[in-house]
């Protein structure tokens, strides 16, 4: 018996043209397959880049605490991106004594829950260096802008708490630094000790004010000759 086949034939310009339509319809597939990729990866980037809110060098990074973590010793300044509600301690790496703080016109609002760094906004450590640059705010919100058991430097910027605006030790075992050329500085106590401090006086040889007398001790004429400096600075710059 024959076997009853049925055959399509098909002749070569058809046959061309199904294996033209074939790969066409391959490639775009492909082509959708990538740039659904693309589209993706590009959206992950830009969430990335949405949630940075500081920077060191050309890296940016998620928080204010891990950026400070990644400075270096040619690297010591750690830029604000966005404004961030987050308690921090000056922790550089080892070696980096020194790390400046530029605002760039945002605001760091300390974290009700305190943080890594207590309730201040920032807490410099002793044995280290912070300078903050303007513009761009420190609130303390109920709690300090600043605690400081090292070196504060301030060349500008806002600074506002409902509590004590800064807060600085004074033990025998060490003595914080201050040194003010410029900002705006607006609490209800503007100057306090912290309260590892073992007396009610500042080493006020220490402090880097221009024009302050330092046979000044006592805390209340300390406090007052502060107010006056920051009443003629606010004057000065309008």
């Amino acid at each position: 018996m024959r076997s009853h086949e049925k055959r399509v034939n098909m002749c070569p310009r058809t046959q061309g043209k199904y294996l033209v339509s074939v790969v066409l319809t391959a490639v775009f597939a492909i082509a959708s397959l990538f740039g659904t990729l693309l589209f993706s990866t590009d959206t992950v980037a830009d969430a990335a880049e949405s949630q940075a809110v500081a920077q060191v060098g050309n890296t940016t990074y998620a928080s204010v605490q891990e950026a400070i973590g990644r400075t270096t010793l040619k690297n010591t300044t750690v830029t604000l991106l966005a404004d961030v509600t987050e308690s921090v301690m000056i922790t550089p790496p080892k070696g980096v004594r020194n790390v400046t703080f530029h605002l760039n016109g945002h605001t760091l609002q300390a974290a009700e829950s305190g943080g890594a760094a207590g309730f201040a906004a920032i807490t410099v450590p002793a044995n280290m260096q912070l300078t903050i640059v303007g513009p761009g705010t420190v609130a303390g919100g109920t709690q300090p802008a600043v605690d400081c058991r090292g070196t504060l430097r301030v060349e500008s910027g806002t600074f506002t708490s409902d509590a004590t605006l800064m807060r600085f030790a004074e033990t025998d075992e060490t003595s914080a630094q201050g040194s003010f050329s410029g900002g705006t500085f607006t609490a209800p106590t503007l100057f306090n000790l912290l309260d590892d401090a073992k007396n009610l006086g500042y080493d006020c040889s220490r402090w880097r004010i221009p024009g302050y007398d330092p046979s000044w001790t006592e805390h209340a004429r300390l406090v007052e000759w502060l107010v006056l400096r920051l009443v003629e600075s606010c004057a000065v710059l309008g």
